[in-house]
């Protein structure tokens, strides 16, 4: 498996190299399975880092992360030349969004009223049409299409966070009611199929 944040012929071979990309780095999110399933979170966090991720998204315990990467520092794994140059592309990310100019003129944080825009109708139906456009069937080589309540007495469903999706619809939960919202509603679910027949 290969990851893009621990790569660093991605990062600085092909983004900074190739295409010249010359802004912050992030890491995808570091406490999805696809990063961890890479190895021990203390050595991938400074991997991370330097193979040319400059901030780490998303944390499971920020003390530890902290830690994590100030030990990795202190014993040399990161060099400071290496968090000198992470921490330029964040202060110049944060000077191009202009957030000190901001946070002196006390708009860094938007007042409530800015709230009301989320969740608005228009959004929501941008989501659904999104969402709608975006799900693709590449092979049904099972097939396992179209669900019935018949021929799968029970669907799995791995929900991670809300019980909203992404695009702003209810998940589909574990109950077997949701096996006839599933057949109703087939063009609106992305369905990952396990124990494909790859070849």
């Amino acid at each position: 498996m290969h990851i893009a944040s621990l790569s660093k012929e991605l990062l600085q071979g092909l983004l900074r190299g190739k295409l010249g990309f010359n802004g912050m780095i992030t890491t995808d999110v570091t406490n999805m399975v696809g990063f961890g399933c890479a190895g021990r979170r203390k050595e991938l966090l400074p991997k991370s880092i330097n193979a040319g991720c400059d901030m780490l998204l998303f944390t499971k315990n920020l003390k530890e992360d902290y830690e994590t990467v100030l030990e990795a520092v202190k014993s040399g794994i990161i060099s400071e030349e290496r968090l000198n140059e992470a921490v330029t592309y964040i202060l110049a990310t944060k000077a191009s969004l202009k957030l000190h100019e901001k946070q002196k003129s006390h708009t860094l944080i938007p007042d409530e009223s800015a709230l009301d825009i989320l969740r608005c109708k228009k959004h929501i139906d941008m989501a659904y049409q999104v969402s709608d456009k975006a799900i693709t069937l590449v092979k049904d080589e099972q097939n396992l299409l179209p669900l019935s309540k018949d021929k799968y007495k029970k669907v799995l469903t791995i929900v991670l966070g809300d019980a909203i999706s992404a695009s702003g619809k209810p998940t589909v939960g574990d109950h077997q009611s949701d096996i006839m919202h599933l057949e109703e509603n087939q063009k609106e679910i992305l369905l990952l199929v396990q124990k494909s027949n790859r070849k």
